[in-house]
């Protein structure tokens, strides 16, 4: 080889070494996961405000308010080799009351999609990245259909369901401090019979801060009534993050 073929050879080598030493790093895409954290021990404490429709009661109305507690105490895993959390949820009626143990759920995680398992229902209440545009069915894997018995009256609470984020990646003071935040939908329906209006939202580093619950079924057709008074049956639920550990 000539030495001009030499010089030439070295140059390109220089090169490439060049290029390569001044590429950028790959940067792993943010999918948030954060917003769905799943970690062994954490623990959050719930306020919760509930008004019960009961057409059968003493009162149509009954007001209650609770504290609620979710503590992550185990993992396990499935046929699929999937990790779940268990997840191990407390009641109390006021500060300063002992913990009452109330019930399990399950939760887990994959690659896009957020698991929960209540009630031997399995819903997906979240899925990743967060997408302004997407929209999931968080139902899917049971019948719309399924009802539930509230204040002893029959609901078909998941109809109209349709998952949507409706905030993306907002800032909002939570427990004293600026967290990104997601809020979405799990339902927004409603007609002259019926209210369905599920909303969540949840923040990087804490999960669940807040859900707003309307279930709601009345006969008295009145569009210019508000809900609240014309309900006969039905529940709203509000839940707000207190604390967490």
């Amino acid at each position: 080889m000539s030495n001009s073929s030499q010089t030439i050879c070295f140059l390109l080598v220089l090169l490439a070494v060049f290029f390569t030493a001044c590429k950028e790093p790959a940067v792993e895409p943010d999918l948030g996961y954060d917003y769905y954290p799943l970690q062994l021990g954490t623990e959050r404490v719930y306020q919760i405000g509930s008004v019960i429709y009961d057409p059968n009661g003493m009162e149509l109305i009954d007001t209650i308010s609770f504290q609620w507690r979710e503590s992550l105490v185990d993992t396990f895993s499935d046929e699929q080799d999937q990790t779940w959390y268990r997840i191990e949820r407390h009641k109390r009626n006021q500060e300063g009351d002992p913990w009452v143990f109330h019930s399990v759920v399950t939760e887990s995680r994959d690659a896009t999609r957020a698991f929960r398992k209540e009630n031997n229902l399995l819903f997906i209440p979240f899925i990743f990245p967060p997408d302004p545009f997407a929209n999931w069915e968080s139902t899917v894997f049971f019948d719309d259909n399924e009802t539930v018995v509230v204040a002893g009256e029959t609901l078909e609470m998941f109809k109209y369901w349709e998952s949507r984020f409706e905030v993306v990646e907002e800032s909002m003071d939570i427990l004293g401090e600026a967290r990104e935040i997601c809020t979405l939908s799990h339902a927004n329906f409603e007609n002259l019979i019926e209210l369905r209006r599920v909303f969540e939202t949840y923040a990087a580093g804490l999960g669940l801060v807040e859900r707003s619950v309307y279930i709601l079924d009345t006969q008295e057709i009145d569009a210019g009534k508000p809900w609240e008074e014309k309900a006969e049956k039905g529940f709203i639920l509000q839940q707000t993050l207190i604390k967490f550990q």
